[in-house]
């Protein structure tokens, strides 16, 4: 009887590690269905810190499944007063070092979703989906504006901007646009 116990429990742990691996299979391609090989392998994700109040501390982007790419960014208030919002500009380029549209994300405070005030060395992140170009090879994001607590305005300095991109990205010949929206400031001015 006992032998038949011992048996039984033998063919349940079979089972249960088949069904383990099997879950273990599904979720990995579950996994891989998020992203997409209809990327560059090599491509780029480039960070410019020239902000004194916001850190980017990371980037990415790949290509989703369907027609749109996912854009990942993490930062922290590197400033010693809260940031009430903040403008990154990600400039895109292809795989000849031509430039491409760049894009700008608004982050109202926290990110997209929290308003309130990114506290001194507090941290967050958000991502953004766009409609994907296959030509995007390289992509290199900047905080271009801030606006602090008390009121204060940030911009960067274009010269300061092009000094750096230029060591980040040497190879780069003809940096474009260094806002993504030129015609709505053209107008503006």
């Amino acid at each position: 009887m006992e032998n038949e116990k011992l048996e039984g429990l033998r063919n349940m742990m079979k089972i249960l590690k088949l069904l383990v691996v099997l879950l273990l299979l599904v979720s990995v391609k579950s996994a891989t269905a998020q992203s997409s090989d209809a990327d560059y392998v090599d491509r780029n994700a480039l960070i410019l810190n020239v902000c004194p109040h916001v850190k980017v501390n990371s980037f990415e982007f790949h290509a989703l499944k369907d027609e749109y790419r996912v854009l990942k960014y993490k930062w922290s208030n590197a400033g010693d007063q809260s940031v009430t919002s903040f403008e990154i500009v990600t400039l895109k380029y292809d795989p000849f070092n031509e430039p491409l549209i760049g894009s700008r994300l608004v982050i109202p405070g926290h990110n997209s979703a929290n308003f309130n005030p990114l506290k001194a060395g507090e941290e967050d992140g958000d991502g953004v989906y766009e409609r994907k170009d296959a030509r995007l090879y390289m992509a290199i994001c900047y905080v271009r504006c801030v606006r602090l607590k008390d009121g204060t305005i940030w911009q960067v300095d274009d010269k300061t901007l092009l000094s750096e991109l230029k060591k980040v990205a040497p190879s780069i010949q003809k940096a474009g646009s260094l806002s993504p929206e030129p015609e709505a400031e053209n107008k503006a001015k």
